[in-house]
């Protein structure tokens, strides 16, 4: 498959006159250099998302039980339900969702053919609480970089490396997966919950056979 397709833009990631305006300013940002173009592109973007304005009224780092309640109630209103440009228009709020959605349609608006990637962590596959991150693939010459775009953007080889959280899909944005709300969520963690623990096991045995064979280098080197 040609990597065109991931420089579509979906229903939430219309390229915009606005969406256009913040790529221009997006290239003033300063961010150190590096020799690979693609990765200068990724850590401009993610450090140009991190200096945008928040939604009114949210607080950035809640701390007393207020802040929080009113972070609820605001994500409760906005949680899914945006375009690129609004949220560009009115204010990001911080969560994965909101930065993943924006990192996606500015890394396309500069011509970079990027995937959104929606997660869902273990313990929520393990019927806890709903727990899950968006992260991005980022096509280049050679593959691509899953991409983390919090404020310190993580680099990741494979999904194995993502653990513990576990793909569930790759689209072009949130509503191009049918995921419109928490209700969307629930329903494609149902459908895909028993493949996805079967990863998990495949990954969490990996590990602990790794460790298991650490400890065996352990014990002989103190002679047990």
């Amino acid at each position: 498959m040609s990597n065109d397709i991931w420089l579509r833009e979906g229903e939430q990631t219309r390229i915009t006159r606005r969406v256009r305006e913040h790529v221009r300013r997006l290239h003033d940002v300063d961010v150190p250099r590096t020799d690979n173009p693609v990765k200068h592109v990724i850590y401009q973007t993610v450090a140009y998302i991190r200096q945008l304005p928040l939604l009114e009224g949210t607080v950035q780092h809640p701390q007393t039980e207020e802040e929080k309640k009113q972070n609820r109630e605001i994500k409760e209103q906005v949680f899914r339900k945006r375009t690129m440009d609004e949220v560009l228009r009115d204010g990001v709020f911080p969560s994965c969702s909101d930065r993943g959605l924006l990192f996606r349609g500015l890394m396309v608006a500069q011509g970079v053919p990027t995937a959104y990637i929606e997660t869902f962590a273990e313990e929520y596959l393990l019927n806890e609480a709903f727990s899950g991150h968006v992260f991005a693939r980022v096509f280049h010459d050679r593959g691509s970089y899953i991409v983390d775009p919090r404020k310190r953007p993580r680099l990741l080889r494979d999904e194995e490396e993502m653990y513990p959280f576990l793909i569930v899909g790759e689209g072009l944005d949130s509503w191009d997966l049918g995921i419109h709300c928490q209700e969307d969520l629930d329903q494609l963690r149902d459908q895909h919950r028993l493949p996805m623990l079967r990863r998990c096991q495949e990954y969490v045995t990996r590990r602990a056979e790794a460790e298991l064979d650490k400890l065996r280098q352990i014990q002989k080197a103190l002679g047990h």
